[in-house]
């Protein structure tokens, strides 16, 4: 049970930084345009 609750843990913080990235990544594109 705990393991799962790590492992859905961790793949919500994955996903918070994909996402933190792409937004990053996206800022800095059209900045540079």
């Amino acid at each position: 049970m705990l393991e799962a609750f790590f492992e859905a843990l961790l793949v919500l913080v994955c996903i918070g930084v994909a996402a933190f990235m792409g937004l990053t990544v996206k800022k800095l594109y059209q900045g540079q345009r």
